[in-house]
């Protein structure tokens, strides 16, 4: 019986995560197995009564085998079966484990329907069950419903190639659904930064919101938690990726499984024309819309006098390193000097610390006010003081970290220091609706 004795090592070698000691008994696969220590594998043993035990190095101390004078069905096989722990004495996760993979393994079928069977497993166990579903799934089909994104992750681990995801949402009495094909799965999670994150946590929310970084995810998640509506919040969950330059992908990837989308950028993240429009399309805008107010935005900052050369640059440069040259340490002053260098050569960076009225004129100031209400309108949010620091600009913005504990600090439902930012989150909560309200 290879095929059974193949099926049996699966079990058993699954099995060993779970429990101390495990015992199976069946007319056509009669085996037990006992305690897994430390490096145990499961073994088949050839010949006489199949018995499955677990070895140890060259120690059987943790095998239990029938003696191959035993017979079944009788008084003696039947004490002796006694003796052994139970697996119907097991727990409900050990229990539902143990069955789950007998079906999958032992039992032939063409199709096979399963409600979350990450229900009771810690995550080895539900990244294990789903090792086993992708070998049992080479010849039978299998359907599987699931709150769980760690076994999402591990289906698509073993065989991301194999896996469809279909995203089941409910309204009223109609449950719309969106389907990623195994194709489609596979060109994104290829992506290292969507397979070392949780962004498929994101499956089993209304909604995910997009920032910058852990800061600005951490304060507006404390914001939204914190403001007072009649209503309940939506449900959401907050990602960030370390920095802007990823936000477009990643919602991408998201919105083709009908996940809403909502992203949060500093204002600096319109000084690149390409770059916000394609972050723009990515959440389904058109670049039309958009691309004359920020290409005029770009070419008035761009035109500004002040900003230095790269051959004035690197002549202030020189005259920094001048001064720290031979030096143990590197002075407050130069630290400053270079700081300020940085600042001279980037306008965009004065707006990041001033805020939008840093634009310019008027007729600049119109074109922002355009672009900022027309991405708000496909799930764009951009800060208009600048950066999350402006928001409360009494506390130095010199550590991020520092910052943000400081304001948490703060009441942050009645402070009048938070009063900007209160109002950017209920923008952000309204945001967040629009987006469902669009989807439904």
């Amino acid at each position: 019986m290879p095929n059974a004795a193949k099926n049996v090592r699966s079990i058993c070698n699954a099995l060993h995560w779970l429990s101390d000691t495990i015992v199976f008994e069946s007319p056509r696969f009669p085996f037990c197995t006992a305690a897994p220590s430390s490096g145990a594998r499961a073994t088949i043993q050839d010949g006489g009564p199949t018995c499955v035990g677990l070895m140890d190095g060259d120690e059987k101390a943790s095998v239990v085998q029938r003696p191959a004078s035993m017979k079944e069905n009788t008084r003696e096989h039947s004490q002796w079966l006694a003796a052994l722990p139970r697996l119907d004495r097991q727990g409900d996760g050990m229990r539902t484990f143990a069955g789950m993979l007998m079906s999958l393994l032992v039992t032939p079928r063409s199709i096979l329907l399963i409600d979350e069977p990450e229900v009771f497993l810690h995550p080895p166990q539900i990244r294990r069950l789903a090792e086993a579903m992708v070998e049992a799934s080479l010849n039978c089909q299998i359907i599987v419903a699931t709150h769980n994104d760690e076994f999402v992750r591990a289906l698509l681990d073993h065989s991301g190639e194999r896996v469809t995801v279909a995203r089941l949402e409910r309204s009223g009495n109609i449950n719309p659904t969106s389907v990623l094909s195994a194709n489609e799965v596979v060109k994104l999670w290829v992506d290292p930064l969507l397979r070392t994150s949780d962004v498929l946590s994101a499956l089993f929310h209304q909604a995910a919101i997009i920032c910058e970084g852990e800061t600005d995810a951490r304060f507006f998640r404390a914001m939204l938690d914190a403001s007072s509506s009649d209503q309940r919040n939506p449900d959401v969950r907050f990602y960030h990726f370390g920095g802007k330059d990823r936000i477009a992908s990643i919602a991408s990837a998201l919105r083709a499984i009908r996940v809403p989308v909502v992203a949060i950028v500093d204002i600096d993240a319109l000084s690149s024309t390409q770059k916000f429009i394609t972050l723009y399309e990515s959440l389904g805008g058109h670049a039309e819309d958009i691309k004359a107010d920020l290409m005029m935005i770009n070419q008035a900052v761009s035109a500004r006098k002040g900003q230095l050369d790269a051959r004035e640059m690197v002549t202030e440069l020189k005259r920094a390193i001048a001064k720290i040259e031979g030096a143990n340490s590197v002075s407050p002053e130069v630290r400053n000097d270079i700081q300020g260098l940085a600042r001279l050569s980037n306008h965009w960076q004065k707006i990041k610390e001033a805020g939008y009225r840093a634009i310019g004129d008027a007729s600049l100031i119109q074109a922002y006010e355009r672009v900022r209400a027309r991405s708000k309108a496909v799930g764009v949010m951009i800060i208009p003081e600048g950066e999350l620091e402006g928001f409360c600009r009494e506390i130095s913005r010199r550590d991020k970290g520092e910052w943000l504990a400081a304001d948490l600090e703060r009441d942050l439902i009645r402070d009048p220091s938070l009063l900007d930012a209160r109002e950017f989150v209920r923008d952000i909560k309204a945001c967040v609706e629009e987006r469902l309200h669009a989807q439904t």
